[in-house]
């Protein structure tokens, strides 16, 4: 490991789990200097929030009888949130919103989701992962229920 001549100072990065550790530091000594070691400093390493990524609809416009499928991809398994809203011609009022939750692995996931009981029309979907160390940014995707065919 390289010293810095000028603060005598060594820099090692190192990668932890996430948990509780506790990190000492140990000089060995030279010619110059004797062995030391540092006093033990605790430190709290935290796992960074779920990323959410490659987030797809199966079909834009879908019935309401087949419903809607919906492929992503993970970080981390996470504890899924999927608010589906539907949009109002004109200026924005606010509405009720279809909520729905479920568990998602690491990795690529798809889900089916049931759309029975919404009328016709435009809606959005806004889909976030919730994991132990935070929130994911939310995705919005727009789809429309159309009448079936016959």
């Amino acid at each position: 490991m390289a010293v810095a001549a000028a603060t005598g100072q060594a820099v090692c990065p190192v990668k932890l789990r996430a948990g509780t550790r506790t990190v000492v530091a140990s000089y060995g000594g030279d010619a110059y200097f004797g062995a030391s070691t540092s006093p033990s400093l605790v430190v709290r390493v935290r796992t960074a929030a779920p990323s959410l990524s490659h987030v797809r609809l199966g079909a834009r416009r879908v019935s309401a009888r087949a419903g809607l499928a919906l492929r992503f991809t993970l970080s981390q398994a996470a504890l899924m949130r999927v608010s589906i809203s539907r949009l109002a011609a004109g200026h924005k009022v606010h509405r009720r919103s279809r909520r729905i939750s479920f568990h998602a692995k690491l990795g690529r996931n798809r889900r089916h989701l049931r759309l029975r009981g919404l009328r016709l029309g435009r809606y959005r979907l806004a889909l976030s992962a919730v994991g132990a160390s935070g929130r994911s940014r939310a995705v919005t995707l727009p789809f429309q229920i159309v009448r079936t065919k016959s």
